[in-house]
């Protein structure tokens, strides 16, 4: 066994085994000595030192952190008293008496105002701000939409209300929140040490300890955490800078460890242990806070772990190393052997050219002497080969310009020339064949020509041909035919001959076949008996008499028809010869006998007579014209009668009806029992397009429109059987294929002994009647100008379209399509060009839907598209981006390069409707939503679509009664020298409160009102009421310079905005100087709105542009209009201090109106900070916050009168 385990394959394997258990022997021994030998440098001894290191970096962050918080918690304590040390504060708790109910409101604002500035400057920090008034007279809590202010019994209350207790810090453990609530209290005082009230601020201790969790895995390790807690043991906050250590939850500290500091090594509930540092910070006289840092003792020895396993990794790659080297060791070793055994094999493998390499002669004496005796034998075996080679290739060379030659000589033949082999493979094939089969040369040589080539089905048959021909039993087969297979799979007829192939000694060596393609011969010869039988079917079943003579008048063709009248058979008839036919008029016997015919003269016989096989008297229609053979010469006639005994004798009674009906103006048709018409009169034949001729011996079905089934013409019958009469409205069809509608009295015609002979049809066209009918359901069901379904038809369509989907269980969308501006298009260039466009979107939407869907016009510009079986939400997406395309497309109207685009809302059934009305709703609430989007684009239908629009509706409609009740009123904004603090002028601001709705902001209620077209109204009243109140301050000895007023888009295009603005100066005896409009950036883009200011202008009132920046800001109207005045937007102001772009472009703007001279206010000015920003750039006026909110008139006049 030993021995079998040791034995290998060859030498090198040997030696590389040997040398390589050596060296992994060797490396063995030096890691075990690493691991457990001496011990400063083993595995074991870096754990204490890692321990060391940690506890070393945690209590670095711990301190550092702490230092952080204490830091955080006396700036927070900073901003309490600065607030508490505000004059604004102390005077209203000092100036006002606390019951009074404005002075209330004013402590609110107040208080609202400094919660905003703190919020802005410390995001999601503080909870809120509370006021307490005296010893809890009133408390007050901002924000005042979120937070409710504290009860009176409040526990913490009494701590920060202690007389003497100025500056309290403690915690609210009693709020409902999920952690404590920390309490910053501050006591404000009066000048003579009494307390006016209490300022409270109440934040969540974990946002102090957000900032100090921006550590990252480098320090804390991705199971570090933060935990701050306060001395009873409280959890107060946890901030995991990666991860949470699995199992954990937040920890309570220990009694025993409150306010100590130092690091530990702490056992977790999950048997885990975590190497924890503790730093301790006083908040209060008896109260302090634990921050503990901790870090997962397994995570802070994977380092060593992985120090280890790169000690092995290092270990096993030296090993592999080694392993290598000691292999190519080996094989330098048996190189020469294996080099020769290789040139052997080789030339067993036919590489007699080979030799051992010039090295191996050079080697040791033994290895060169067998190499050179080895390359000679090689050499001489080489040479044997060649010379044979050179005979074979003379060889085949004589064969393969014979070949070629063969070759040229199958390539001129006409058919297909082949050469099988016994088994049928294909050894010659020529171009012909190639071309035949369609297939290259190089696919059928070598090939089995009958399975490539020949259908499945005659393998059997082929097969016995050809071993007829290999057995030696024939020679040659010639004629015979079989289709074969071309490469597209179509079948061709080939002709073939074929012949044995013998060599020298008679033996068979092949077959050479010669197939000539007859497919195209067949297909001809098959035409023509097609032909023929269909010929003589045709003749056969003909009922008029056909029949042909040869120059001796004998019968060659006679048919069915013919035969059977004359009471013999066609084969009995063919070949006799045939008497002349007795002629009705002798006088041109010899024009009309066979023998004119024979000589070349085609003749008709209107009325030839002949007797049939029962005697009677028959009158034959009869034309004859020669037979000419190819070159033209007369070998017989051909002839053709047909039986018109019957046609003459109706002519004798429509000659007397017709007498009878040449004066009717009704259709009359006359049928016999049979149905078939016997008469008809001259109106029919103008009504239905049927001449007399035509219709005579036909049925009535000759006019049948096909709009009625066969249950309406079986009631039709059934009620003439039994009434004799029937009357009523039929479609028909005229001859030119046009249906149309007739007015029908059938009456069955009896003789005295009551058998029916005949019946009579009176009839009327009523299409004049109909078309009117017509043309008012058209009108009552599609809109007159465009030709589209109105909303009556589709509501229809859309009711039996959701009673489909129900049944089918499938969605379908509708879409409210508005065209955005259109009513420019009116109003700028007229009714007719709006009708045209309209006409013309119209047909291009409808050309771009599909044929089941249907596109409505329900009003103005407004178009209802409803599509029908829904394939999905993605497919409706595709439909309205590609109508929303063609809507943007430029269209030219009478002259006119027209652009336009539009607003789309989709609905959805089931989802958002169960019936047409609510969809048609919903679609169009989606519509206004993607109006007030921005336009151009389409939105899906959402309830709060709905609600919105309910509310919308709501306030719509209490908008129109706010004016009579008196809820709207105008509060005034000062407007102040930023420099001097002076009083420049004041703005009116509407405000409306709703006795049920509260109070609703301007950017809600003013867009309705110019939708609602209430703001002319609204505008003037504004107009009225600021002015006169402004003359009412000058009758109570005050004068505010300037009242400013804005004025929207709506109100610039009524014409007598000039003659509101002059009514309401002379109402007020004011001076236009003393009246500034404030119109925005968009309402001076138009023609109108450049008129209107120039007008406003001629008053001598001031115009500034409102929001300057946020619109078109298209610096030509400033050079063109009289400005004198731009207002710098509040959303540029809010960030003034923290946005570059915003300084930038505040910058600009009071840059622009110096050069052009113009005065500039900004809004907004809520922090000192802005005030001198602008101040600095050159803007002197200002409003907002700062300065003062918007005040009622009495509360403006009270503040600034005395100024």
């Amino acid at each position: 066994m030993r021995l079998r385990l040791l034995a290998f394959s060859n030498l090198s394997t040997k030696i590389s085994f040997v040398f390589g258990a050596s060296v992994v022997a060797v490396i063995a021994a030096m890691v075990a000595f690493w691991y457990y030998g001496f011990a400063p440098l083993n595995l074991k001894g870096t754990r204490d030192q890692r321990i060391s290191d940690i506890i070393a970096t945690q209590s670095i962050q711990a301190n550092a952190r702490i230092r952080l918080l204490a830091d955080d918690l006396r700036e927070r304590r900073g901003n309490l008293q600065i607030l508490a040390s505000s004059p604004e504060f102390s005077a209203l708790l000092n100036a006002l008496p606390p019951t009074e109910s404005e002075a209330k409101a004013s402590l609110q604002h107040t208080l609202e105002t400094a919660f905003a500035r703190l919020a802005w400057a410390y995001p999601d920090s503080y909870a809120s701000i509370v006021l307490i008034i005296g010893d809890r007279q009133h408390i007050l809590a901002a924000p005042a939409q979120t937070v409710q202010p504290p009860p009176a019994d409040a526990h913490w209350l009494d701590t920060v209300l202690t007389p003497g207790a100025i500056d309290t810090v403690m915690l609210d453990r009693d709020t409902s929140a999920s952690a404590p609530l920390l309490i910053l209290a501050r006591q404000i005082l009066a000048p003579t040490g009494e307390t006016l009230g209490t300022l409270v601020l109440r934040m969540i201790p974990g946002n102090l300890l957000a900032p100090l969790a921006r550590a990252d895995e480098t320090l804390l390790g991705p199971s570090g955490r933060i935990d701050l807690i306060d001395g009873a043991g409280t959890y107060l906050a946890h901030q995991v800078p990666t991860k949470a250590i699995p199992g954990t939850s937040p920890p309570s500290l220990p009694a025993k460890n409150h306010g100590i500091e130092g690091s530990f090594i702490e056992t977790r509930p999950d048997g885990g242990a975590d190497i924890a540092t503790y730093r301790y910070l006083q908040i209060g006289a008896d109260d302090g806070w634990s921050l503990v840092i901790r870090r997962d003792q397994d995570e802070a020895f994977d380092y060593i772990v992985d120090r280890r396993n790169r000690v092995i990794l290092l270990s096993l790659m030296v090993a592999a190393v080694s392993m290598l080297l000691v292999r190519l060791f080996a094989r330098q070793l048996t190189r020469p052997l294996s080099a020769l055994i290789d040139t052997s094999e080789r030339i067993a493998a036919g590489e007699a050219s080979v030799r051992m390499p010039r090295s191996m002669t050079e080697h040791t004496e033994e290895l060169a002497r067998l190499a050179r005796s080895f390359n000679h034998m090689a050499a001489q075996v080489d040479s044997r080969r060649q010379r044979l080679e050179i005979e074979v290739n003379q060889r085949t060379e004589e064969l393969a310009r014979e070949k070629a030659t063969l070759q040229r000589y199958l390539d001129v033949a006409g058919a297909i020339m082949l050469v099988l082999s016994p088994t049928g493979r294909i050894q010659l094939i020529n171009r012909i064949g190639c071309e035949i089969v369609g297939r290259d040369e190089s696919e059928l040589i070598g090939g089995n020509w009958f399975a490539l080539c020949l259908p499945e089905r005659l393998h059997p048959d082929i097969h016995q041909v050809l071993e007829t021909l290999v057995s030696g039993q024939r020679n040659e087969l010639s004629r015979y035919e079989y289709p074969i297979l071309t490469s597209d799979g179509r079948e061709r007829t080939i002709a073939w001959a074929n012949t044995v192939l013998r060599d020298q000694d008679g033996h068979i060596t092949g077959i050479l076949a010669s197939g000539l393609d007859v497919t195209d011969a067949r297909a001809a010869e098959a035409a023509v008996r097609d032909a023929h039988d269909l010929l003589h079917t045709v003749i056969d079943t003909s009922p008029d008499w056909i029949f042909a003579k040869d120059r001796q008048q004998r019968y060659i063709l006679v048919n069915q028809a013919m035969a059977s009248a004359l009471g013999q058979s066609p084969r009995a008839m063919i070949g006799q010869a045939a008497p002349e036919l007795d002629l009705e008029d002798r006088r041109d016997r010899d024009d009309y006998s066979d023998d004119a015919v024979l000589s070349g003269k085609s003749v008709h016989l209107r009325a030839e007579h002949v007797r049939d096989k029962a005697g009677r008297e028959r009158i034959l229609d009869t034309y004859k014209r020669p037979l000419r053979d190819a070159n033209g010469q007369i070998n017989g006639l051909l002839a053709y009668g047909r039986d018109t005994t019957a046609q003459h004798e109706m002519e004798a009674q429509l000659r007397l009806w017709a007498k009878v009906f040449e004066c009717s103006s009704e259709g009359v048709m006359i049928t016999d029992p049979t149905h078939r018409i016997v008469a008809v009169n001259r109106a029919f034949s103008e009504i239905t397009g049927y001449t007399e001729r035509e219709a005579v011996g036909q049925t009535p079905r000759l006019l049948s429109s096909g709009r009625h089934d066969a249950v309406f013409y079986d009631a039709l019958r059934a009620t003439v059987d039994k009434k004799d009469r029937w009357q009523g409205e039929i479609w028909n069809r005229r001859k030119n294929g046009e249906v149309y509608p007739q007015w029908l009295t059938i009456n069955a015609v009896r003789d005295p002994t009551g058998t029916l002979t005949h019946f009579a049809g009176v009839f009327s066209d009523i299409s004049g009647i109909k078309r009117s009918e017509a043309r008012l359901e058209h009108l009552a069901h599609h809109d007159p100008l465009t030709g589209l379904p109105n909303r009556m038809l589709l509501l229809d369509r859309l009711g039996h379209s959701i009673e489909r989907a129900r049944r089918h269980q499938h969605a379908l969308a509708v879409c409210f399509l508005d065209l955005d501006n259109f009513k420019h298009v009116n109003d700028s260039l007229g009714h007719h060009v709006g009708d045209e466009l309209l006409k013309a979107i119209a047909s291009e939407l409808q050309r771009h839907i599909r044929s089941e869907d249907t596109l409505s016009r329900i009003g103005g510009d407004e178009f209802v598209l409803l599509i029908d079986a829904l394939e999905s939400i993605a497919s409706v997406e595709r439909i309205v981006r590609k109508l929303l395309g063609v809507l943007r497309e430029p269209r030219r109207i009478a002259g006119h390069q027209l652009y336009l685009s539009g607003s789309i809302g989709v609905s959805l059934f089931p989802q958002d409707g169960d019936d047409a009305d609510t969809l048609i709703q919903h679609a169009d609430s989606a519509m206004y939503d993607a109006k007030q989007l921005g336009k151009n684009r389409f939105r899906f239908y959402t309830q709060s679509l709905t609600n919105g629009a309910m509310k919308r509706l709501r306030i719509e409609s209490a908008l129109r009664e706010a004016a009579v009740n008196k809820q709207l009123t105008l509060a005034y904004q000062p407007q102040i020298d930023l420099e001097t603090g002076e009083l420049l002028g004041v703005e009116a601001l509407l405000r409306w409160t709703h006795p049920e709705l509260g109070a609703i902001p301007p950017d809600i209620f003013i867009p309705i009102a110019e939708e609602a077209g209430l703001i002319d109204e609204i505008g003037a009243w504004v107009l009225d009421a600021a002015c006169q109140q402004l003359s009412d301050w000058e009758a109570k000895g005050w004068s505010p310079p300037c009242m400013a007023v804005n004025v929207s888009v709506c109100q610039l295009r009524q014409p007598d905005l000039p003659k509101q603005v002059q009514r309401a100066l002379d109402r007020a005896r004011l001076p236009a100087s003393r009246l500034e409009l404030e119109i925005t950036e968009s309402a001076i883009a138009g023609h109108d709105g450049v008129a209107a200011i120039h007008r406003l202008a001629s008053l001598g009132v001031i115009i500034s542009v409102d929001d300057f920046g946020t619109g078109y800001s298209s610096l030509s109207y400033l050079k063109k209009l009289p400005i004198r005045k731009l207002k710098i937007d509040k959303s540029f102001v809010a960030d003034l201090t923290t946005d570059s772009n915003d300084e930038a472009i505040v910058r600009s703007v009071i840059a622009l109106a110096g050069d052009l001279g113009l005065d500039v206010i900004a809004e907004g000015v809520e922090l000192e900070a802005h005030r001198c920003f602008l101040l600095d750039n050159g803007c002197r006026q200002g409003q907002g916050y700062l300065f003062d909110r918007p005040l009622s008139a009495d509360a403006l006049f009270q503040r600034y009168s005395t100024r």
